[in-house]
């Protein structure tokens, strides 16, 4: 994940798209995510959904049906 957007990145929900629920935070309890910084996760080869909150845990960006292969990148613009 590569953040371009203008705020820290404090959580980060990934889901496959037909799921009902956000997955937990994948970045961790103690993973914060500042802006020009990048992090690597773990998502499974699909389509996924995906949650960036900010610190105050409002949504910076929500995103629907990312095809996610073996290598991919996710950037966050905001």
């Amino acid at each position: 994940i590569e953040n371009e957007a203008s705020v820290e990145v404090c959580a980060v929900a990934v889901a496959p798209t037909l799921a009902q629920n956000w997955g937990g935070d994948k970045l961790g309890a103690e993973v914060t995510l500042p802006p020009g910084e990048s992090h690597t996760i773990q998502v499974g080869a699909g389509d996924h959904d995906f949650l960036i909150l900010d610190c105050d845990f409002e949504p910076i960006e929500e995103e629907y049906e990312v095809v996610i292969d073996s290598d991919s990148t996710y950037t966050i613009s905001g």
